[in-house]
């Protein structure tokens, strides 16, 4: 059963007019309900795609974000190069948003903030964007492409890399200098 040639010549064009407008009305409500959810859902997305992952062998952990298609491995300190070096996937080019504590990494020039420095796979390299500050962190963003494995962040002061060795090794350092002096004293009193 098909519609006839003629089936709409009896309706009034009133009535049919009407009906289009209640399709269209229809069809821009629904518009407008799929874009706000779209857009709420997304802001969601957005606030819940910080991610954090600790810096090896610190006390410090660093806050990132990113598009493209990535996955931070690990981030550890290079105490030697001043640099932060961060083992990626990148299955697809993109950007990395790092915010960095200014107690872990920082990069500065006569007491004013420089960029950072970065290296990505060895062979591309640039000053990273930096999108804010604050006395305690700076979040920069570094550009990456499909296949990168190390992004190496360079400052020019890093926080060493013993993390929570350091309080032993004080401990260990304090207590062989109270035994070496006591011993060179009674030796000295002995003579």
């Amino acid at each position: 059963m098909g519609l006839h040639a003629n089936a709409f010549q009896s309706a009034t064009p009133l009535v049919f007019m009407s009906f289009s407008w209640l399709v269209m009305i229809g069809i821009l409500i629904s518009a407008s309900v799929f874009l706000s959810s779209n857009v709420s859902a997304q802001e969601q997305t957005n606030a819940a795609s910080n991610k954090i992952i600790n810096v090896t062998n610190t006390k410090f952990s660093i806050q990132y974000n990113n598009t493209g298609d990535l996955k931070v491995l690990s981030v550890k300190p290079d105490v030697q190069a001043k640099s932060l070096v961060i083992n990626i996937q990148a299955a697809k080019e993109g950007l990395l948003t790092v915010t960095l504590p200014r107690e872990l990494i920082d990069d500065k020039d006569r007491g004013a903030d420089s960029p950072f420095f970065f290296v990505i796979g060895g062979y591309i390299s640039g000053d990273a964007k930096e999108n804010s500050k604050t006395p305690t962190q700076r979040i920069i963003t570094i550009p990456f492409i499909a296949g990168t494995h190390v992004i190496v962040i360079t400052g020019t002061q890093i926080v060493p890399e013993f993390g929570e060795m350091a309080p032993i090794t004080l401990a260990v350092m304090v207590v062989l200098s109270i035994f070496v002096l006591s011993t060179r004293n009674k030796l000295t009193c002995r003579s």
